[in-house]
């Protein structure tokens, strides 16, 4: 019954854009998150979205360590540097593991769960919580092992 007088608008998700975000590059080169990759194929076809993603993918070597840089961006679009900090969690998926100050380092090989292997996909989400402030951002991006 509840159901019944909820408006519409109460269930539709909400697709305003986030007021923090984050924003990451290895080595100098920005990586392209799930969000901007989004705002970037609006009214784009099949075919220009798939080319979109393919291109937003930055290349890993295997055996390779890396620094992840982070930015936290404001409402203002004023970015941050939060490298390191205490309050990013980083989520890595496949053959990619991080340490808790954003060094990345892709497997040498493939094991019994993940593949390493050229082409192969290597998601990654960067989640950053301040309790205090109460500022949370999270943006999801996607490597490839080259």
């Amino acid at each position: 019954m509840l159901l019944a007088i909820t408006p519409y608008g109460a269930l539709a998700q909400d697709d305003a854009p986030p007021t923090w975000s984050i924003r990451a590059s290895i080595a100098g080169e920005e990586l392209v998150g799930e969000w901007e990759l989004s705002e970037l194929s609006k009214g784009a076809d099949a075919g220009e979205v798939l080319s979109s993603a393919e291109v937003s993918k930055v290349g890993v070597q295997r055996g390779s360590s890396f620094q992840i840089h982070v930015e936290l961006v404001n409402p203002a679009g004023e970015a941050s540097d939060i490298t390191g900090s205490a309050g990013l969690i980083y989520r890595p998926k496949a053959c990619l593991t991080i340490t808790a100050a954003g060094v990345a380092t892709v497997a040498q090989s493939s094991n019994s769960l993940w593949a390493c292997n050229k082409g192969d996909p290597v998601p990654i989400t960067i989640i950053y919580i301040d309790k205090s402030s109460g500022v949370a951002a999270v943006n999801m991006y996607m490597m490839t092992v080259d």
